[in-house]
């Protein structure tokens, strides 16, 4: 299950131990359905894996130090990851479209500050959420 991560974004899944980048984090399981929800992941168009014990806690990240290979369901490190840290990948990177559109506070230098699926368009709060950015607010 996951904790409650240091800078406020959640419940995640911290490292106990560094992991080379390149290196399988974990192997990914869980229920394979037609349904996406907000513990699933997707493997291809209108397929789903739901799993609410660990997937469902990799938090998103603008550069996430982790990506899911769809094909084997393996999570591998992006980069070396240090012992304390989140594992985060990019919603945006995986799923067609999201459950739940959201305002993105992952801290990354490239933050693109709404997160929404692959295929989908900002919702009208993800258009103001983009003004106020630009804005610099």
């Amino acid at each position: 299950a996951g904790v409650d991560v240091a800078d406020g974004r959640g419940r995640g899944l911290v490292t106990r131990r560094g992991v080379a980048g390149g290196d399988v984090v974990a192997q990914l399981a869980g229920v394979v359905t037609p349904l996406p929800s907000l513990d699933t992941l997707q493997l291809g168009p209108g397929l789903y894996m739901a799993d609410p014990w660990f997937a469902r806690f990799l938090l998103h990240g603008c550069a996430p130090n982790c990506r899911v290979e769809p094909a084997s369901m393996r999570l591998i490190a992006c980069r070396a990851i240090g012992a304390g840290e989140t594992l985060s990948i990019d919603y945006g990177a995986t799923e067609d479209a999201l459950g739940r559109q959201f305002e993105c506070r992952c801290g990354a230098p490239g933050c693109r500050a709404w997160i929404m699926g692959r295929k989908e368009t900002p919702n009208a709060e993800g258009v103001a959420a983009l003004a106020r950015r630009a804005a610099g607010a």
